[in-house]
């Protein structure tokens, strides 16, 4: 067979690239090193033995070497042999051979790996098979090359003998011998194991392993069984090439990433699955995501009594805050909600935010017993403020008028107001019957006569009477009046089918006809309408009805052509068995109506009106503005309560109109009275569950309202009071339109805000990538360099071996030869010199080891580290110690001390070694025991992974001897963990730089509040929360509940929470009404239902969990290394505790003690750290401290019996901040740990030769370190520690103690001063200041009063009014001083205003507490002088009688603001009904009439005043 022309023209194409490429590779080796270049010409029987690079790079140029892997592999067994040789030889050069051999084995593995293992074979090149193989020309026989490179006879006769064999085998198979005569046989011997290998090649120079594959190639064999040759595995199979079994592993290899990947996939799905199912509420088995083997009990019906979360979990570590004193366990999360909703939205509320302690500390003040003092007496500053902006925010929103006016609500108005607004704006509603609604409003009819009968019908739906057989007679009365025969079918099946005791049906379905008339006819409102219009209008209705109809179920009752009657309805015409229906439902309705009381009956979702409270009676008829004169310090308690009273009957109606939706989308049956009142009950329950432990717990909650809302006293409220109140008021701000605006301004200023962190993290990203690139470049500089060092090294010795045998240069020349002479030497190193690799040459394998070579050096500050392991450093250390013993022993040992002739030098070296061999031993007992404690720190705080620890473990790898200098590379050298560490600390600093880049970033990113949500979840599901208020490095833990049997056990886990609980312990609220959305009695359903609050659905009601927060270090680094790295989520949620963790050290950092630099008494150490810190013997200091105390203190019982601080308890004073007043502190319970001594500079002023000069002295302080129960860590002195100490015991035994220099009573508000101005806002609710401010509206009304009344004697020669005016004025700062003047200026404005003189009736007496304890007398009563027909100060005489009564009684000076601001309004309402309008008015007189009306009272909403005529 013959190859075509194409065929040959490819192949030399592949030649002269095989070619180029192995050119490539010997030039590289040819620069290695220039001992394997040429033979020594000294050694020519040695030179005969073996190649050199000269040897192969002739072959090459002869082109020795075949194409394909062979003519590879021929290659690189030449080039490894010029190598092996020397190994083998043990040479000089061998261990030169031995580096130039990895280098070889790196080139080749770029062509294949095969190569690369034949390079490394230990394979020697025997002469005879190393000749070169000439030959002349490409269409040379390979016969004849084989012939002339194997002189050897016994490689020559197996050669012939094989092609005769190979010739007999073509035979057998049927072929010629000519087929073979252009073949050649190739026998060699392997030098590993001395067995000949043969090899066939055709004319073209293809190489054939065996017969076989030549028969096969001839195509003569096809059968590969029928031959005995070839060499075969034991299974049968052929033998695979090396090529072959390298392409099957990197299939294989790249199979095993794909599956890695997969599973890498897989398991972040599962996370972001499990994520999703716990969030939704969806059911999730526990136990698939534990790792503990846990079996969880089920109780009869099946529900999963304890679930399978482990006991041992992060989320589980006892906190350092498990609860607020004061407060119960339960509301912990309520008070974090409460507090971040005013700090967040602190320019919507107006409000300065506060720490999360002073908020707490505010919420659960308390008077002290035996304190006087306005400011001491009322609530803290902080609460007057919060409460005075959320109801400035409410009053100002549009919102409130849905809650305000809903005390006022009732069926009768909610009917008329539902049907005026179905009429206008309802929606488009299914008919409750079907019917042709094309023909009905085809209908021939009279516009008037369909106006009046419309009419008509519209006024008997909006009626209140909910009497049946009123209702159907007034119905029947006027379906006389249609003519229209499809609408009287209609309203005769609305009767006919109407079975309920209201008429609820009919009521519907007559609403629903008008409506559509309504829609259907607009000519008969709009008389310009267009026929066109009209007609259009027509059908549209006609077809949307019809749509709707066509998806109603077939019990819907059908009016059809058979209802439809040809005369005039008539009462009389309908059917017997109708009116026998009728007669029948009566009197069932009759019947039941008789047996059911009241709370038996179906009840409207409009909850009770609620009676007028003292509150009610003293506001203004319309809603109170923000901007109201009595929305103030004084009564900012009262408003409260009244607003809160609204806001709950609002969420009553709320809850109650869910319950009806989904009972009635359950087709349940309406609820009566009586379960409606129940509901009602727990609505509180239901609005603020998780303030509330049980449903009974919820009437405390109304009882402090109705507290409030009768002039109780606000700080008589106990903290879960207060607490519940800020929870209503924030649940209505939720609902307000101006907090909607603040989260939609917060989401765009949130997404620019993020845009620029996105830019952010992408420079950050465009560093990281150009100092990678600086890295590789330095690198591949540093190579080049190096490869320069060796080249001008290795010519240095060269030049000095040939210098040392031609003698012609001095040694001095030689001495002083620089690398530029080296390089200039002669032309051969200059061009070996340019030939050097490029820094662009190196391969990414080269290059990425010398980057981390780098990056190690850099991270011990030095340019070359060299890495050893414990078991070098151990023998290094071993051998050191024989050296010097070594060489003490050469000076003659130690004995040699005693000889007198020693000379000075000699013996001086001899102690010298003694005393380091000594030190070396000492040290080698301890530093086992030292380096054992320093690895376990190196690995701990890799682990941590923040830069404390990671510096702590370092230092104390120092002292443990792990690193020190190199002698021999002028670096340093370290063990491979203390390498790591490094590492690991630079890429922390590396990070904490991008961190420090992108915190402001981040802060205006998470000030943009949209809603709060977790940093992350663990595993299990346990949320991680950090509020931005908080102090840096807190996290909030929220962990869920394990169920457990009937009794609870004792905590086995030490450090842990006992998170198991009974189910009756952890429920919560008010339970979920299941009947009302759960059809069914499906358990698997409930399940699912009631896993939203609990994974074991044990539950219809919110569950507890388990809240605590974690801020000190040690708390934090034990919850990171219990998180599992190796999980997506948890891996997430550790990255940013460490964040947080590095905020905590930075801040306890900066924390010292004083101003002053403190230095370790013992090594200068500046930190504040415990390496020295003692736990006993402090008696002496703590004697002088006690000396250094005020004499009257240090006498005192306690002091003197105090021996020892070690483990008191103490009280820390704080100081808020250093550029606040030091006078306003914190204050926290605190536990002595130990004592030091230190030493600290002071600066002193003395006088020195006449010149003030400034003296800085070193003085010794003793210190003892306390760390607090919040976490932080302090440092005190003698003294600061004595009066801690004291101010603990005073805490605990006196009663009236009290801590007034405390930071939240400093508290004042710069955002908003609701309270007034901010000096004045401790006492804006005092006595005086209320009687101030009535001198100062006394005496602007007070001049047009005067002119009413002839006979003045409040402003005239008694001088009552100057001595009121003084008396307010001076005397004023009781209450009841106040009050009494309230009085009296009521009694002088109301004879000034004629009294009662001008009524009608004459005065009458009154019995004014029958008249507030009768609910109906009650309602009737009004204060406001809102009746046109009142011409004096009050309404009526029980008006008077009643405000005086609620003066009299009242206890705060809230009620008595709310009395005196009701006595100005209706001062102001006199002079306007008697024309003297230059007086100043409380408000615009215009816009006020306007919305009070004419006739009115308070007990009508806005609507209602509009409406006054339908209530004449």
């Amino acid at each position: 067979m013959t190859e075509t022309p194409e065929v040959d023209d490819n192949k030399e194409k592949k030649r002269k690239k095989q070619y180029k490429r192995m050119g490539k590779i010997l030039a590289a080796a040819w620069e290695w090193d220039s001992s394997f270049q040429d033979k020594d010409d000294d050694d020519d029987d040695d030179a005969a033995e073996w190649l050199c690079l000269t040897d192969v790079g002739q072959n090459l140029d002869q082109k020795a070497y075949r194409l394909g892997r062979h003519g590879w592999e021929d290659f690189a067994r030449d080039v490894g042999g010029v190598y092996h040789w020397h190994i083998h030889k043990k040479t000089a050069l061998s261990t030169k051979a031995k580096a130039c051999i990895q280098k070889a084995k790196d080139l080749f593995a770029k062509v294949d790996e095969s190569l690369a293992k034949i390079v490394t074979e230990n394979y020697v090149p025997k002469q005879e098979s190393a000749k070169k193989r000439k030959t002349e020309d490409a269409h040379n026989s390979p016969r004849k090359k084989s012939k002339a490179a194997n002189k050897n006879s016994e490689l020559a006769e197996r050669e012939e003998r094989a092609m005769e064999m190979l010739a007999t085998f073509i035979e057998e198979r049927r072929g010629k011998r000519s087929q073979v005569s252009g073949f050649s046989a190739r026998v060699t011997r392997k030098s590993s194991s001395g067995k000949f290998d043969t090899n066939f090649f055709n004319e073209a120079g293809r190489r054939f392993r065996s017969m076989l594959e030549v028969g096969r190639f001839l195509g003569l064999v096809t059968d590969e069984r029928s031959v005995g040759g070839g060499v075969r595995r034991k299974n049968g199979t052929q033998r695979e090439s090396s090529r072959e079994q390298e392409a099957e592993k990197k299939a294989i290899r790249k199979e095993l990433d794909k599956l890695r990947k997969t599973l890498h996939r897989a398991q972040k799905t599962l996370d972001d699955f499990v994520t999703e199912r716990k969030d939704s509420g969806h059911p999730q088995n526990s136990i698939q995501l534990a790792d503990e083997d846990d079996t969880a009990a089920t109780d009869q019906s099946g529900l999963q009594l304890s679930s399978g979360m482990p006991s041992r979990i992060a989320a589980a570590r006892i906190p350092d805050i498990e609860r607020f004193p004061g407060l119960p366990d339960c509301c912990l999360p309520d008070v974090l909600m409460t507090w971040n909703f005013l700090c967040t939205f602190e320019r919507a509320v107006n409000l300065t935010p506060v720490s999360l302690d002073d908020f707490v500390d505010a919420l659960t003040y308390m008077p002290p017993a035996g304190q006087t003092g306005d400011d001491l007496l009322s609530p803290p500053v902080y609460l007057a403020e919060a409460h005075l902006g959320l109801l400035k925010l409410l009053f100002e929103d549009r919102a409130s008028d849905d809650w305000w006016w809903s005390v006022l609500e009732s069926d009768e108005t909610d009917l008329h107001e539902n049907f005026n607004e179905d009429m206008e704006t309802g929606p488009m509603v299914a008919p409750p019957i079907k019917v042709d609604m094309l023909s009905l409003l085809r209908e021939i009819e009279d516009p008037l006569i369909t106006t009046s009968w419309l009419t008509a019908l519209e006024g008997v739906c909006s009626a209140s009477n909910t009497d049946r057989k009123q209702f159907r007679d007034s119905i029947k009365t006027t379906m006389k009046l249609v003519t229209n025969k499809w609408a009287l079918a209609f309203l005769r099946r609305a009767l006919s089918h109407d079975k309920s005791p209201n008429c609820e049906f009919a009521k519907k379905a007559a609403k629903w006809l008008c409506r559509r008339f309504r829609e259907a006819r607009p000519d008969l409102i709009d008389r310009s309408v267009k026929s066109n219009d009209a007609i259009r209008a027509r059908e549209k209705v006609a077809e949307d009805m019809s749509k709707l109809m066509d998806d109603l179920p077939e019990s819907v009752p059908v009016v059809g052509s058979d209802d439809i009657s040809d005369t005039e309805y008539d009462g009389e015409e309908d059917s017997d068995d109708e009116s026998d229906d009728e007669d029948d439902d009566q009197e069932n309705v009759a019947n039941r109506s008789s047996v059911l009381d009241d709370s038996q009956k179906v009840a409207s979702s409009i909850p009770p009106k609620p009676l007028p409270t003292f509150v009610d009676m003293l506001l203004p008829p319309a809603k109170p503005n923000a901007y109201d004169e009595f929305v103030n310090a004084f009564s900012w308690p009262h408003l409260v309560g009244a607003t809160l009273l609204r806001i709950l009957h609002r969420k009553r109606r709320i809850l109650n109109e869910v319950d009806d939706s989904l009972r009635d989308k359950n087709q349940c049956n309406p609820l009566v009275a009586s379960e409606r009142r129940e509901r009602e009950r727990m609505a509180v329950a239901r609005v603020l569950t998780e303030c509330i432990e049980s449903v009974d717990h919820g009437s405390g909650l109304e009882k402090s309202i109705n507290h409030l809302c009768s002039g109780g006293n606000y700080i008589t409220l106990s903290p879960l009071e207060r607490l519940c109140i800020l929870r209503g008021l924030i649940e209505a701000a939720y609902d307000s339109v101006k907090v909607n605006d603040v989260v939609i301004g917060n989401y765009k200023q949130r997404m620019s805000a993020m845009k620029a962190l996105e830019i952010e993290q992408r420079r950050a990203k465009k560093d990281a990538k150009e100092k990678a690139a600086a890295d590789e470049a330095a690198a591949r500089e540093q190579l080049a360099a190096e490869a320069r060092e060796k080249f001008l090294d290795e010519k240095r010795e060269e030049i000095l071996k040939l210098n040392e045998k031609s003698k012609e240069f001095s040694d001095e020349v030689m001495e002083s030869l620089t690398d530029e002479d080296i390089i200039e030497f002669d032309e051969d190193i200059k061009a070996d010199y340019d030939a050097l690799p490029s820094p662009e040459s190196f391969n990414k394998a080269e290059v990425s080891e010398m980057v981390k070579r780098l990056q190690e050096a850099a991270a011990f500050d030095t340019d070359t580290l060299r890495v050893v392991t414990m078991e070098e450093l151990v023998e290094r250390e071993r051998l050191e110690l024989e050296e010097m013993e070594a060489g003490l022993s050469g000076l003659g040992g130690e004995d040699a001390l005693l000889d007198e002739n020693l000379d000075r030098d000699t013996f001086r070296s001899i102690e010298r070694l003694v005393r380091d061999i000594a030190k070396v031993k000492s040290l080698s007992e301890k530093l086992p025991i030292m380096r054992a404690v320093a690895l376990d720190h190196l690995k701990d705080a890799i682990i941590d992974g923040t830069m404390k620890v990671l510096r702590s473990a370092i230092a104390s790898a120092k002292k443990a001897k792990l690193t020190g200098p190199d002698d021999e590379t002028g670096g340093i050298w370290a063990v491979d963990i203390m390498r790591d560490a490094a590492l690991e600390l630079d890429k922390a600093k590396q990070n904490k730089r991008v961190f420090d880049a992108q915190k402001d970033l981040v802060a205006k990113r998470n000030k943009c509040f949209i809603r709060c949500e977790p940093i992350g979840q663990d595993r299990f599901g346990n949320c991680f929360w950090t509020f931005n208020a908080e102090e840096a490095g807190h996290i909030w833990v929220e962990t869920e509940y394990n169920l457990a049997d009937n009794q609870l056990e004792e905590s086995e886990n030490p450090g842990f929470i006992n998170l198991k609980r009974l189910g009756s312990d952890i429920k919560v609220g008010a339970e979920d009404m299941e009947s009302d959305f759960l059809a069914s009695d499906d358990p698997a359903l409930r399940l699912f239902s009631r896993q939203e609050y609990h994974s074991a659905g044990f539950s219809s009601s919110l569950v507890k969990r388990n809240w605590g927060c974690h801020h000190t270090e040690e708390s934090l680094r034990s919850v990171i290394k219990m998180l599992d790295g190796s999980k997506e989520k948890e891996q997430a949620l550790k990255a940013k505790l460490k964040d947080s963790l590095e905020e905590i050290v930075e801040s306890s950092e900066k924390h010292n003690l004083g101003t002053e630099e403190l230095e370790d008494e013992e090594n200068g150490d500046s930190m504040l750290g415990t390496n020295h810190l003692l736990v006993d013997g402090d008696k002496d200091v703590l004697q002088a401290a006690k000396k250094a105390l005020n004499a009257e203190i240090a006498d005192s019982q306690v002091i003197r019996d105090l021996e020892s601080a070690i483990g008191l308890k103490i009280r820390v004073r704080l100081v808020v901040g250093e550029t606040k007043d030091p006078s306003v502190a914190k204050y926290e319970d605190g536990e002595v740990l130990g004592w030091l001594t230190r030493k600290y500079k002071v600066e002193s002023q003395e006088m020195i030769e006449e010149e003030d000069k400034t003296i800085v002295k070193t003085e010794k302080v003793s210190v003892w370190k306390v760390r607090t129960a919040r976490g932080k860590v302090v440092w005190l002195d003698g003294i600061e520690l004595l009066e801690s100490f004291l101010r603990s015991k005073k805490r605990e035994k006196e009663v009236g103690y009290f801590e007034n220099d405390s930071s939240f009573l400093a508290y004042r508000n710069h955002g908003g001063r609701h309270c007034g101005k901010a000096s004045e806002a401790p006492y804006a609710a005092s006595p005086i200041f209320l009687a101030r401010w009535m001198v100062k509206r006394e005496s602007e009304l007070y001049p047009k009063l005067k002119i009413r009344s002839y006979d003045n004697t409040w402003g005239g020669k008694s001088g009552a009014r100057n001595q009121w005016t003084n008396q307010m004025k001076d005397f004023a700062y009781d209450f009841a001083t106040t009050k009494q003047g309230l009085l009296t200026l009521e009694q002088a404005f109301f004879e000034l205003t004629l009294g009662f003189s001008e009524y009608q009736n004459a005065p009458e007496e009154v019995d004014v507490q029958a008249a507030l304890d009768d609910p109906t007398q009650r309602v009737e009563i009004e204060l406001e002088s809102i009746e046109k027909s009142a011409p004096g100060l009050w309404n009526t005489p029980l008006s008077r009688a009643v405000f005086i009564e609620i003066v009299s009684k009242c206890t705060t000076t809230g009620f008595l603001a709310l009395a005196f601001d009701l006595l100005c309004r209706n001062t102001l309402k006199y002079l306007q009904r008697h024309r003297l309008l230059d007086v100043r008015p409380e408000r615009d007189v215009s816009s006020y009439q306007s919305f009070v009306g004419g006739r009115t009272t308070r007990r009508m909403n806005a609507w209602q005043q509009q409406q006054d005529a339908y209530y004449e």
